[in-house]
């Protein structure tokens, strides 16, 4: 191992692509960063540790060995034998921290902490720290939002919308006269709706970051387990009603009817999207579905009636273990218990007898995405047989993009991979999959790109349908 040398300039780290608030150097969470290390001797072996802190103090840390080129330099996003933000992506549960923690974000306007540091032997040469958010105050205002029918959520408005945050942002900056006198009307002709899955409350950060990163409206769906609020206490109780409203609500709220409504979600959130763009197609104008499924295992109710649903069977379940000595701890593989369901729709003669969503009915353009390797459920075998149902109708729009290494819970780009997850409504930790953690985040990337380029679709076909009207007029 080649080793600093006196005659060596002193080692220096800096990070680009960030932005300077108040002396913080601070960056979105989706954002490519280039990290440049100078001042190494010539082939110089060092690792660069990075470690993640969100705002609970849950710390995720990664290690990864590098080597300087012949001037004594590295740089992120031209070292092609590594990805440029695998620092970020390979993080893990740092020491100390519960098995099966998740890197997550409560409070969107608060940063999570990334400290970089360049060691050499084991010794640290030189370290930077940045702010990494999910949330763009300069440009998107937060608003909570609830109403007398009880739905319950998060807007993210564009700051042209209606301004009704007034808080401090997280750059320390206020809201300005000028923000308070803005038009309540947006210029995005884009609202995402994201739902969650299976963990409840209100988990802000995807919508969040959509909305900065699209510059459109977003708002997050409170779905059950809100304090303080008339939501089902467990997600079994949901009421596909429920979402109902609450499109109808958003569509009083933004009138114009150029504006695009989408509803995007993960896991059960995928299941209740494909579940409301069949029931309700009138009311959706875009699906993106991620892992989500069209069959339904619980016993969700529709305006209070029970809608069919497999019963699955826990005993078939499987369990592994995660650590060593007394550190070890089992985890339940959930993907078994779906080994004696029958997913063929061949098999069944009678529409009425399948527990699933309508999904001939959905009518607007639709993005599934799946993982081969989710341990969560049978993602892709969902995938496969929404495609068998729907490819010969002419009136479906429906794009696949098959994953084979993300497992189940997909981050946005450049977030870290989670291959067991402790779920704090279950109590227990659950297989994800996503062991390819390299594979894992390339697949991250490919989703969330494909995400934003859909709905850039969308928006575009939007401000197309609008000029046309313009021209006729």
């Amino acid at each position: 191992m080649s080793r600093l040398s006196q005659d060596v300039s002193r080692p220096s780290i800096h990070v680009s692509n960030v932005r300077s608030v108040e002396g913080r150097d601070v960056f979105l969470a989706d954002d490519l960063l280039e990290i440049r290390i100078r001042g190494l001797a010539p082939s110089c072996a060092f690792s660069l540790k990075c470690r993640l802190e969100d705002d609970k103090k849950r710390a995720f840390a990664s290690e990864i060995e590098y080597e300087a080129d012949e001037t004594g330099a590295w740089t992120s996003t031209k070292d092609f034998s590594h990805r440029p933000m695998e620092s970020f992506e390979l993080c893990r549960p740092a020491e100390g921290q519960r098995q099966g923690t998740r890197l997550s974000q409560s409070d969107v306007m608060q940063p999570q902490k990334a400290f970089l540091s360049v060691c050499i032997d084991g010794r640290s040469v030189a370290s930077t720290v940045c702010e990494r958010y999910y949330h763009d105050d300069a440009n998107v205002w937060r608003e909570p939002f609830r109403n007398a029918d009880g739905l319950v959520g998060t807007l993210f408005l564009q700051r042209n919308s209606t301004p009704q945050n007034q808080g401090r942002s997280p750059s320390g900056t206020s809201a300005t006269p000028a923000d308070k006198q803005a038009v309540a009307r947006s210029r995005s002709n884009l609202l995402i709706l994201d739902m969650f899955g299976t963990g409840g409350g209100l988990v802000e950060y995807k919508a969040s970051l959509l909305a900065a990163r699209l510059g459109c409206d977003a708002v997050h769906i409170g779905l059950f387990n809100v304090p303080g609020t008339q939501l089902p206490s467990v997600w079994q109780d949901i009421d596909l009603l429920y979402l109902k409203r609450f499109l109808q609500a958003m569509r009083l709220r933004f009138p114009d009817p150029e504006k695009r409504f989408v509803l995007h979600g993960m896991s059960m959130g995928g299941q209740l999207g494909i579940a409301a763009a069949s029931l309700f197609p009138d009311l959706v104008d875009g699906l993106v579905s991620v892992n989500g499924s069209p069959f339904l295992f619980d016993p969700f109710r529709l305006d209070g009636h029970p809608l069919p649903h497999y019963a699955l069977q826990t005993e078939n379940a499987e369990f592994g273990t995660i650590g060593e000595g007394p550190d070890a701890s089992n985890f339940i593989i959930t993907e078994r218990m779906f080994k004696g369901v029958d997913l063929d729709i061949a098999t069944r003669k009678r529409r009425d007898t399948w527990p699933m969503a309508p999904v001939s009915s959905i009518r607007c353009p639709t993005l599934i995405v799946a993982s081969k390797d989710d341990k969560n459920w049978p993602s892709l075998e969902f995938a496969k047989q929404v495609r068998r149902i729907t490819s010969a109708d002419p009136e479906t729009s429906i794009n696949f993009l098959e994953l084979q290494n993300a497992g189940h819970l997909m981050e946005p780009r450049h977030g870290p991979v989670c291959t067991v997850v402790y779920h704090g409504v279950l109590k227990m930790l659950l297989q994800q999959g996503g062991e390819n953690l390299v594979g894992a985040a390339a697949d991250f990337e490919l989703a969330y790109e494909a995400t934003l380029a859909f709905c850039r679709n969308i928006a575009t076909s939007a401000q197309r349908a609008r000029k046309g009207a313009k021209a006729r007029l």
